[in-house]
């Protein structure tokens, strides 16, 4: 089914999207996974509107992660297969924040820099493309920083949000199956309601420690959930963004990779008839938006909201591809359509992501390990933070702080 949407269609579509509250689809530069040792040369802490960590590499490394510490409070981030290219003096410092910052390389192919702090922080992370293939990952602390007559002022992210009037956004967690429902079963008797959680809970936390996003999940424990009560218990929570998990199978068992699934039109247009037999939906979706007693114009209305939140679906599931290929070999190297009854929001961008085949015992067997589910929910995490900076909607913590660093 082809994607392309005419410019007057593609138009109306983003006028109708502002005054609906959707967006529509952007998609930011792929950036294949890097090969061979990467290099850190150097790394500073920034006091912007907020205090930010920059680190500066040659091209972006194999794999990282960022956990934080307590008993003392510290900040670590562990680059693998990096080398420090020369020592080096950590400047930047912030002394209501950061106490010091010291590094160290494992085995001549690691580095691990640890940030002293003299309390909590609520991190997060991207990571940005410079010149010459270079990259920069920004580790923000989530303290804002302001000026009062040439005094450095730390003000925290609470009173931030409270002098902004900024919400949250919400980021709705499908952990697929459960209960009476098991899902698939591998080989070695895996059940994919029992991987489906395990992602979704490692999802949750990544992304309850981002400032600005508020998780919740459609389940926490092995229960049945109904399909439909799933999307109702997104839209009750006002999420804005719908993620299902899943583990593919299949008979062939040499069959792998991951795979990530947006709705088709027809199952959208299908979706579209109860919406509109429902006014009550319908207010919901279009909001401040008069409805017409023209039934087919009202119809129309709704179409071309689904085609934009379809266009968010797929521009976020592409971002997601481009992070799973770092984890996992894909199975589909392009976002797929169905009709999934889980994906048929017409107002919440919505996509089902097929971790690994579960029916592989190779797969299975990654899918069984903590390692492994963490770096899909890492994959996930990734996905959804470069999908807010170029589509956080306005009024939210996120929008406000990529606007920040953009500006």
């Amino acid at each position: 089914m082809s994607r392309k949407v005419s410019e007057k269609r593609r138009a109306f579509i983003r006028l109708l999207s502002q005054a609906a509250g959707a967006g529509v689809a952007g998609t930011l530069p792929v950036t294949a996974l890097a090969s061979g040792r990467a290099s850190l040369n150097g790394f500073h802490l920034a006091a912007q509107d907020t205090l930010q960590l920059y680190f500066d590499l040659d091209h972006e490394p194999a794999d990282y992660r960022i956990f934080a510490l307590q008993n003392p409070d510290r900040l670590v981030i562990d680059f693998y297969n990096t080398r420090l290219k020369a020592e080096m003096a950590p400047s930047g410092l912030h002394a209501d924040v950061v106490k010091s910052i010291r590094y160290a390389t494992h085995d001549d192919r690691n580095t691990r820099v640890v940030i002293d702090l003299l309390r909590p922080v609520k991190h997060s992370q991207r990571m940005i493309s410079r010149s010459a293939g270079a990259k920069r990952l920004i580790v923000d602390l989530g303290v804002g920083v302001s000026n009062d007559g040439g005094r450095r002022v730390v003000k925290s992210a609470e009173q931030m949000r409270s002098q902004e009037k900024l919400r949250d956004i919400v980021v709705a967690i499908d952990a697929g199956h459960g209960g009476r429902d098991p899902g698939a079963v591998g080989p070695n008797k895996t059940r994919e309601k029992d991987v489906t959680l395990a992602v979704a809970k490692h999802l949750h936390r990544k992304l309850g420690k981002i400032d600005g996003i508020r998780p919740v999940m459609t389940r926490s424990k092995d229960v049945y959930v109904g399909l439909r009560e799933r999307t109702k218990i997104a839209r009750d929570h006002k999420a804005e963004l719908f993620i299902s998990i899943h583990a593919d199978a299949f008979p062939k068992k040499n069959v792998k990779g991951s795979s990530v699934y947006a709705l088709s039109l027809e199952g959208a247009s299908s979706e579209a008839a109860q919406w509109l037999a429902d006014k009550e939906n319908a207010v919901a979706l279009f909001g401040d938006i008069p409805l017409s007693d023209n039934e087919d114009l009202n119809s129309i209305l709704l179409d071309l909201a689904q085609n934009a939140t379809l266009e968010s679906s797929l521009g976020l599931g592409d971002l997601m591809l481009d992070e799973l290929r770092r984890v996992s070999s894909l199975h589909k190297k392009s976002v797929e359509q169905a009709n999934f009854a889980v994906l048929k929001s017409p107002d919440i961008p919505s996509v089902l992501v097929e971790t690994a085949f579960i029916s592989n015992p190779a797969e299975e067997k990654k899918l069984r390990s903590d390692a492994f589910q963490q770096r899909l929910a890492n994959a996930l995490q990734t996905a959804v933070m470069n999908y807010f900076e170029r589509k956080a909607p306005p009024g939210t913590v996120l929008a406000s702080r990529f606007a920040t660093q953009r500006g």
